[in-house]
């Protein structure tokens, strides 16, 4: 390790070893490894491009009318308050963020039957 880079390449040629060919062979290694690399990168960004597209809708999402979201959240809460919690039991003071949310989670409880729609 204490050796300069002079002695070192000194020390190949007393060998046998030609440091200049020995590079370009590494160089080329170098190169060989990296675009291999590129094309596995390539390859796995194309596959995720790919699943994205695979779960995009094919039609744009629908309009829901907030006003029939809130309606049906006030209904499914008539219907159980003693199993719904708290947030949802404050339906007015909810965002209309939070009332989709609240009725995304209500039907993957069964709360709400998803075959009725939002629209």
């Amino acid at each position: 390790m204490s050796l300069s880079d002079e002695e070192i390449l000194a020390e190949a040629r007393e060998d046998g070893r030609d440091p200049e060919a020995f590079a370009s062979r590494m160089r080329a290694r170098f190169e060989q490894v990296r675009i291999a690399s590129r094309k596995t990168r390539m390859a796995a960004a194309k596959a995720g491009v790919s699943a994205a597209r695979r779960q995009e809708t094919p039609h744009p999402p629908a309009v829901i009318d907030m006003a029939s979201a809130r309606a049906r959240l006030r209904q499914a809460i008539d219907r159980n308050p003693a199993g719904l919690t708290m947030a949802a039991r404050n339906e007015s003071e909810l965002s209309d963020a939070d009332v989709l949310s609240q009725l995304q989670d209500l039907m993957e409880l069964g709360v709400i039957d998803p075959q009725d729609g939002l629209s």
